[in-house]
């Protein structure tokens, strides 16, 4: 019958409270802060302990009847006061925005962790551990730390981790269909989904996108649109996401088609490598793309060769090979962790909100 509540562990931000007896303490704390909180902390207490010590002194020095009236509005007192500070703090608690928020974080993550424990059991350093190594739970605090000042993560509602001032991709679903949809789509690819707010926006990937749709006569837009369908599912096909499985293994035949249409009537290996056909230097390596190696690559050293060269717009190499541990951004846990969030590799009960309400809720509460 005890509350299996969020393990405590200082990396996740919650607001804990004490036990209801003792919230009268906890409120009395909110009235001495800084350098006066002793006076709830020591003054006060002592000073209630030395009036009950005092109390069989009473008879002594006052009248039975005067007794007995300092001795009631003594207990009333303490139990007014009691009772005034506990409701306070309660009612507090339950018109702060930000304290609701963050007890649904912490129920949530009390969920995470024993369905984690149902699955894997406990390991010896404590049930903290599992959240601790859980991509779950910890990709929305790293994307928030390493990557929300350029990147949001938001679902079409504007749900998730909004970046304050945007200047990169939208990486919610990077890698899946709607995405790689969204980078052919001649709209969206030069907004600020894509590349509205980078240095490429304008540049030759989007040039070339508007000018498919652009040339393309009326009679030939439906087929040119097959086509890029195509295509886009040839890129899902590339970052193999668990959640798009089932419907990319009912389009080979299109994904094959893809293939052979951007190494071929669409060009797009004249600025990509894609396997054996084009070379590397003047736009990323779109064999493997939005893989598993192919991201942790990329969050590597956005730098390289294989990716963005020395057209790099500002993404700082996380964990380069040739640098020392201790001076990368990323820790080899923290880039596994990441990765996996990004690609939503992992497994959430069914009781659970919806991913983009989760990372919001988190988000907020880490801040």
């Amino acid at each position: 019958g005890a509350p299996l509540e969020a393990p405590a562990d200082p990396n996740l931000s919650v607001l804990p409270r004490p036990e209801w007896y003792f919230r009268c303490l906890f409120e009395l704390r909110r009235y001495f802060t800084g350098d006066w909180e002793f006076v709830a902390t020591h003054v006060l207490p002592l000073a209630a302990l030395l009036f009950f010590l005092a109390v069989p002194l009473f008879d002594r020095f006052f009248s039975r009847r005067g007794s007995l009236a300092l001795r009631c509005l003594a207990v009333a007192t303490a139990v007014g006061g009691w009772g005034w500070l506990t409701w306070t703090s309660y009612d507090r608690d339950w018109r702060d925005p930000e304290y609701l928020v963050a007890q649904e974080q912490a129920d949530e993550l009390a969920g995470r962790a024993s369905l984690l424990a149902e699955q894997a059991g406990i390991p010896p350093e404590g049930a903290s551990a599992l959240l601790r190594d859980d991509a779950h739970t910890q990709g929305p605090l790293l994307f928030e730390r390493h990557c929300a000042s350029c990147h949001s993560h938001a679902d079409a509602h504007g749900d998730g981790i909004v970046a304050d001032e945007p200047s990169a991709p939208n990486l919610y679903g990077f890698g899946s269909l709607e995405w790689t949809s969204g980078l052919l789509d001649a709209e969206a690819v030069d907004g600020p989904q894509y590349f509205g707010h980078t240095a490429f926006a304008g540049g030759d990937m989007a040039s070339s996108v508007q000018e498919l749709y652009a040339d393309a006569e009326k009679e030939e837009l439906a087929e040119l649109k097959v086509d890029v369908r195509s295509i886009a599912l040839a890129l899902a096909a590339e970052a193999g996401l668990p959640a798009a499985r089932e419907t990319l293994a009912a389009e080979a035949d299109a994904i094959a088609r893809g293939k052979e249409l951007m190494a071929g009537d669409f060009g797009c290996t004249g600025c990509h490598k894609f396997y054996d056909e084009g070379e590397l230097g003047s736009a990323p390596d779109l064999s493997g793309y939005a893989s598993r190696e192919w991201l942790e690559s990329m969050i590597r050293d956005p730098a390289h060769q294989r990716f963005y060269a020395d057209r790099n717009d500002r993404m700082p190499s996380f964990a380069k090979r040739d640098v020392p541990a201790d001076r990368q951004l990323l820790s080899p846990r923290e880039l596994r962790l990441l990765v996996d969030w990004l690609r939503g590799e992992w497994q959430v009960p069914a009781s659970a909100a919806p991913p983009a309400k989760q990372e919001a809720a988190i988000a907020h509460a880490a801040n």
